[in-house]
């Protein structure tokens, strides 16, 4: 399992993943987001509350059908998996439990080594 976003940390997370599979790997492609209205909850109108979902969820879409072009031009099975939650982490573990995955890589989202 690879979880991506459109950072540069993701992009080589995304690299480092496909260049440790064998060829009868699969891999699950993960796009976890927060979710967007809950910073503007009782802030915004509902008009501007469905412009950012719909913003939202169209950059969560490029994201994965980028991702997933990648995957299909390295001839590489997979899957692609978008979820939203108030903490991506365990969002992020609990698809991994779900499809019970071997491996989970992630960028370090520019916060330093781990």
């Amino acid at each position: 399992l690879v979880a991506v976003d459109d950072t540069i940390f993701a992009s080589r997370a995304f690299d480092y993943a496909i260049s440790h599979m064998k060829p009868d790997d699969a891999l699950t492609i993960v796009h976890a987001t927060e979710h967007p209205t809950s910073v503007f909850m009782g802030y915004a109108s509902e008009q501007l509350l469905e412009s950012v979902n719909l913003a939202h969820n169209e950059k969560a879409k490029r994201i994965l059908v980028h991702y997933g072009h990648r995957a299909t031009k390295h001839k590489i099975n997979h899957s692609l998996i978008r979820g939203s939650s108030n903490n991506r982490g365990d969002l992020i573990c609990q698809v991994a439990e779900q499809n019970k995955v071997c491996n989970l890589v992630v960028g370090r989202r520019g916060l330093g080594q781990i």
